[in-house]
């Protein structure tokens, strides 16, 4: 909801110029969060349930796959950054 504000609010200032700009980078805001939700949590959610004994073998893949999704997220995040910053010139 913030960030359909913050992304209204600029939409304002700038007029028509860079509403585009500001609607791609929310649109990939919220793409980031839908990736933590259905990708990163179901993880983290497993790993939560792990105990000493009941570590999987192929745990270490499981650890990659977060790892990958998490730097494929945050590169989501800086790439929105960009028109957003655009759109507000």
């Amino acid at each position: 909801m913030t960030l359909a504000t913050t992304g209204q609010d600029v939409v304002d200032e700038t007029g028509d110029a860079g509403a585009g700009l500001v609607v791609t980078a929310t649109a990939l805001l919220v793409l980031s969060v839908l990736m933590s939700i259905a990708l990163l949590v179901p993880i983290n959610s497993r790993v939560a349930q792990w105990t000493q004994g009941s570590v999987p073998a192929d745990r270490k893949q499981q650890f990659g796959r977060w790892d990958r999704l998490h730097y494929v997220r945050v590169g989501v995040i800086i790439t929105a950054f960009v028109p957003l910053v655009t759109g507000r010139a």
